[in-house]
């Protein structure tokens, strides 16, 4: 399907031939504004990992833990060596679905989880293993039970960002 999407997304007429997908020869409009549009693959067992390595512009893993989350970025960047392209090239992008809060949480907390403060702890350790930019899909958990509004889930953001580049 990615090549079939590139193909789609390349100079008119379009025409694929894949195990899959065909696509008779056709034009396909509107193309994509930029030249070349990166695809993020998923991933985080060792076939989804190389699958990314071969055909992705980048890794998309949930980050569960420091070890697994530089862990598959190590092992995604040597098999794109492997695949004959530059390491370099691709980027990862952890996704840290995690609770943002304004006090701070236990020992049981989960990696990037908790307040701006241990979120920018868990940070700090990932300097210089392979992690291009963390997504975070945070829920709050201000209140036993209850959710922070949209305005201090920004002032903890802000915290935070100041925190990281302090």
């Amino acid at each position: 399907m990615v090549a079939a999407m590139r193909a789609c997304w390349g100079p008119d007429p379009v025409a694929y031939d894949g195990t899959f997908t065909q696509i008779a020869e056709s034009e396909i409009n509107p193309k994509p504004v930029q030249a070349r549009v990166p695809i993020l693959l998923g991933a985080m067992t060792p076939a989804g990992v190389r699958r990314a390595a071969r055909i992705a512009d980048g890794l998309n893993p949930v980050a569960l833990s420091h070890d697994m989350l530089t862990g598959l970025a190590k092992t995604f960047r040597g098999a794109v060596a492997e695949a004959g392209r530059d390491p370099e090239s691709v980027t990862v992008v952890a996704r840290a679905n995690v609770p943002l809060t304004a006090d701070a949480l236990g020992d049981d907390r989960p990696f990037l989880g908790g307040s701006p403060r241990q979120i920018a702890g868990d940070l700090a350790g990932l300097e210089g293993a392979g992690i291009d930019h963390v997504l975070f899909s945070s829920f709050g958990q201000d209140t036993p039970g209850g959710q922070i509004g949209l305005d201090r889930a920004l002032d903890l953001y802000a915290e935070l960002i100041d925190l990281v580049r302090g």
